[in-house]
């Protein structure tokens, strides 16, 4: 969303791979991306298990 009006981030590579229409440029911005959402997954993941107790899982 922040690369749609010029504000940067991670998502300005993908926009501008999408607008050129250049696939490498795309995956520089989507690789990163995907990678930080299954790092954020993994965490949160992680803190589930570690606060909630067994006996609500």
């Amino acid at each position: 969303m922040a690369a749609l009006i010029d504000a940067g981030g991670l998502g300005e590579p993908i926009v501008t791979g999408i607008t050129l229409n250049d696939v490498s440029s795309i995956l520089f911005g989507a690789i990163p991306v995907s990678l930080l959402a299954i790092c954020t997954e993994l965490a949160f993941r992680s803190l589930d298990r570690l606060l909630i107790s067994k006996g609500l899982q």
